[in-house]
């Protein structure tokens, strides 16, 4: 009795278990962000918090060349806001504490970089992207442009609206 009672159990468990596998109509909770149109701009009010987006960050790198240590430490804070659909504004401000650094900067105190930004789109296959930079000189220079390479970690640009 008991061994038909266990394999019952046993079997009524496997069924659920199994056929909880194959629930499609859960809900979604991921937060819809505009990198493929989700959200919908130009019925929400001119200075709704829906249209702001605030993204923050701390990071502190360290190296050690030879018998000189490079240490910098950063706090980084993106702002952007929606116009509307094809509108958006940002701005990206970066504080950063350079130390050990002294052939490239003789100044350790912390110091500022700031990127702001207009990307608009008229159309679906075309947008404009005006751009103000303010970025770090830490000695490391691409040679094909001579920019520095900070700017494509620091430039969070990396999302034009459809």
């Amino acid at each position: 009795m008991t061994r038909i009672l266990s394999i019952k159990l046993i079997l009524l468990f496997t069924i659920n278990i199994v056929s909880a596998q194959f629930i499609s109509d859960h809900i979604d909770r991921t937060v819809p962000n505009n990198i493929h149109g989700q959200l919908n701009y130009s019925d929400m009010p001119l200075f709704s918090p829906d249209r702001f987006n605030f993204n923050q960050g701390f990071s502190m790198s360290m190296m050690s060349s030879g018998s000189k240590p490079t240490s910098i430490a950063s706090y980084s804070n993106n702002i952007t806001y929606w116009a509307s659909n094809n509108l958006k504004i940002n701005a990206n401000i970066l504080l950063y504490a350079p130390t050990g650094i002294d052939k490239i900067n003789n100044n350790f105190s912390p110091q500022l970089a700031y990127d702001a930004g207009i990307t608009y789109k008229p159309s679906k296959n075309s947008y404009i992207h005006l751009n103000f930079q303010k970025l770090p000189k830490l000695g490391i220079v691409n040679g094909l442009n001579n920019r520095v390479l900070m700017n494509n970690h620091f430039n969070n640009s990396n999302f034009l609206p459809n």
